[in-house]
């Protein structure tokens, strides 16, 4: 494309597998170009759209994206049956009666300036009580484990100010409200694939097409894919326990992951599409073949050619709470400001390439973790799958973390690290090596101050209303 070309349209095309992801990508579009003379039109399938996620946890980035678009936390309340969302719940992945929590939210308090964990993991180091967890000392984890929740306070002083929370909404509903805003802030028209192909309208260097549909060449592999999803209705004795964490249930070639939706279970199940072994014969004329047939995954790069960029939708994005709408975010983020500036040239984007590779890192990295932590010794498909995950940034981070007890921060990592420490945390990733400063309390003392945090804890959690 030349510098000299000014863009008058931006066409989406998402396909039946990527319909959430045009219809949010368009919405983004027609809010962030709402106030140019760009018009923004979304190219759907004809085909019944098939949803990769019956309901989304979506954490602040996106929710901050959605307010922009009008979608505040009440319309989702009342149009995406959204719910709040405390912790992960992890069952089984460290053997099967391993069961742990994740809060959103950074484990207890900062003392004397030293961040919470070095003082836990000192206790837990020189007492050899194993029994000091962080998720006792979050007040994210223990509403959740008792059902009760009230919104967070703005006063560092209080308790509540440590508490965060998540959205989950329905999937469908929330494409039908990105639906809405695109058609009212777009100054454009929802089109179909068939009036795409015969209309010169949307042909041209005037016009700037980003193809959200699923790549049909994948370069790299993920070892899990979604098999399964499935959506029942909730029975009354069903413990509302439920309704407050996600639940993540490790199995033998796989695990399961539930979210909780207005008195709905939406369940997926992650398996290997294919794990066979063949036993060598007695003679030994047979050899052994371990196969786990993997999932497709797109690109490290986006390309664009001529006057069309590529947003895939990758395998990662099926494992993400949020469908990969974190990733999208950031991504389009830097998309807009491209558009916005009349051309897109070939230095711009490939900053664009650039910036999306490392924000994918950053997401594959993260819907990786606890897969890459799982330490499933009984089950072959778990042995055998730490060979086939690349993750070399996230491999450092952790090995670091587990030496100094401080997280790097990676250019593609954000500076909110709460859940990926909590959730190292709960797969008994403590730190070996502590802040120095933390040794200036007396052990004795030490443990007198986190009891009575951990008793305070428990207090304001047992106070709250219980969620209904």
């Amino acid at each position: 494309m030349t510098d000299t070309v000014a863009i008058k349209k931006v066409k989406v095309i998402s396909g039946k597998h990527s319909a959430l992801a045009g219809w949010y990508t368009a919405a983004m579009a027609a809010y962030a170009l709402k106030d140019t003379e760009i018009a923004v039109f979304h190219v759907a399938s004809d085909e019944e759209p098939v949803f990769s996620h019956g309901s989304l946890a979506l954490q602040a980035d996106v929710l901050l994206a959605l307010q922009n678009l009008g979608l505040t936390e009440s319309v989702l309340v009342n149009h995406a049956r959204a719910m709040p969302f405390l912790a992960n719940k992890y069952m089984g992945w460290q053997g099967k009666k391993h069961v742990a929590f994740a809060g959103l939210a950074k484990t207890g308090v900062p003392l004397g300036g030293v961040n919470f964990v070095h003082y836990l993991a000192r206790l837990r180091n020189e007492t050899n009580n194993l029994n000091w967890r962080a998720e006792l000392f979050s007040l994210n984890t223990i509403c959740a484990l008792v059902g009760t929740f009230a919104m967070p306070s703005g006063d560092p002083r209080s308790i509540l100010s440590s508490l965060e929370y998540g959205l989950r909404v329905d999937a469908k509903l929330l494409c039908n409200l990105l639906k809405q805003v695109t058609l009212e802030l777009g100054k454009g028209a929802e089109l179909h694939a068939d009036a795409f192909d015969t209309e010169d309208q949307f042909s041209g260097r005037e016009t700037i097409t980003l193809d959200c549909r699923v790549s049909k060449e994948p370069d790299c592999k993920m070892p899990l894919d979604t098999f399964l999803i499935e959506t029942s209705v909730l029975k009354e004795s069903v413990p509302k326990v439920n309704n407050l964490s996600n639940e993540y249930e490790c199995t033998d070639d796989g695990y399961v992951e539930r979210q909780y939706v207005s008195g709905r279970q939406y369940a997926r199940k992650f398996f290997s599409r294919c794990f066979t072994k063949e036993k060598k014969s007695l003679s030994g004329s047979y050899s052994e073949c371990l196969e786990i047939a993997l999932a497709p995954n797109t690109h490290d790069v986006w390309q664009h050619t001529s006057n069309t960029i590529y947003l895939f939708e990758t395998g990662v994005h099926q494992m993400l709470d949020n469908g990969g709408l974190g990733y999208r975010t950031q991504q389009l983020n830097t998309l807009w400001a491209l558009l916005s500036g009349v051309n897109l040239s070939t230095a711009s984007a490939n900053f664009f390439n650039r910036k999306s590779s490392e924000r994918y890192r950053y997401w594959r990295d993260l819907a990786l973790l606890p897969v890459f932590l799982c330490d499933r010794k009984d089950t072959e498909f778990w042995q055998l799958k730490a060979e086939l995950i690349e993750a070399a940034d996230l491999e450092y981070a952790i090995s670091f973390y587990q030496r100094t007890g401080v997280f790097p921060q990676l250019e593609h990592y954000p500076n909110d690290l709460g859940l990926i420490e909590n959730t190292l945390l709960a797969f008994d990733k403590y730190p070996i090596a502590l802040d120095p400063l933390s040794f200036a309390i007396e052990i004795d003392d030490l443990e007198h101050k986190l009891t009575m945090l951990k008793q305070q804890i428990e207090q304001a959690a047992m106070q709250l209303p219980q969620f209904k």
